[in-house]
């Protein structure tokens, strides 16, 4: 009776070590990350409360993200010194707290280089991206210019069933139809995404929030138009991006690797 009291304090210790390890994992998100090029480097410093991101600073900009019933509402990006943003994002979400829509306001006496005269908290709709869903996840992206209010491109969307994303291919529309004009194919480790602990939609885009990319491969598309047969034709052009990775204990990246890009990240 004693050996099999002693064996289940074991066994239940060992367990109370795993459930705190993934406590552990499931808790870790960047604390700092270090982009280093040829000619520059930027360290940016996040903050959260929870899972939720709050404050991103970098060298030359500022990132503040707002929240309504623990749902990411507002995006505002402030350059370095200002007082206002010069761009933000709102989100809106359907009843099952789905992103939906994603509109960007720009400043209206803002550039991307800089400001013209002095900055006016004064803004303007440019564009906002809409969603449709295949079960739990957006499989379509819409994208509409605010000056025709007609949707110019969409983004199709595939995953693995690790939820990471496969493959998104962008078609735009060309005098009357849609042609191809991206595609992106992705390849992943079996490792922890660096944002893998970040609520979704924090960063504004969708990407992979699961694994890290090993391989991605970019093909763009030139269109033009044959007047004889009166069809877009599109010529390729394709680029591959290789990525390689140190990891620490718990299988989240330290170190990434890209051509000529280091990211080096803190926890």
């Amino acid at each position: 009776m004693k050996k099999l009291i002693y064996i289940a304090l074991i066994l239940g210790l060992l367990s109370c070590e795993e459930d705190d390890n993934d406590i552990v994992t499931d808790s870790i998100k960047p604390k700092k990350i270090i982009e280093i090029t040829n000619e520059t480097q930027d360290t940016s410093y996040y903050s959260y409360d929870g899972a939720n991101p709050t404050l991103i600073e970098s060298n030359n900009q500022l990132i503040t993200f707002e929240y309504q019933s623990n749902k990411l509402s507002k995006r505002k990006i402030f350059r370095k010194g200002d007082d206002i943003p010069w761009l933000y994002q709102e989100y809106e979400y359907n009843s099952e707290s789905k992103l939906i829509k994603e509109s960007y306001y720009i400043n209206e006496n803002s550039t991307v280089e800089g400001w013209i005269d002095e900055p006016i908290d004064s803004y303007r709709l440019s564009a906002y991206y809409i969603y449709e869903y295949n079960g739990d996840k957006p499989n379509i992206e819409y994208y509409v210019n605010n000056y025709t209010n007609d949707t110019s491109s969409y983004t199709l969307i595939e995953y693995d069933s690790n939820n990471n994303i496969t493959s998104k291919n962008q078609y735009t529309h060309s005098v009357g139809e849609y042609v191809k004009l991206r595609a992106h194919k992705y390849i992943y480790d079996n490792k922890n995404h660096y944002f893998k602990n970040v609520n979704y939609p924090a960063f504004g885009k969708i990407f992979s929030i699961v694994s890290n990319i090993l391989i991605e491969e970019k093909t763009g598309y030139s269109i033009s138009w044959d007047y004889q047969t009166g069809h877009s034709i599109t010529d390729s052009t394709k680029t591959t991006y290789n990525y390689s990775y140190e990891y620490n204990e718990f299988d989240y990246p330290v170190r990434i690797e890209e051509n000529n890009r280091t990211m080096i990240i803190e926890y």
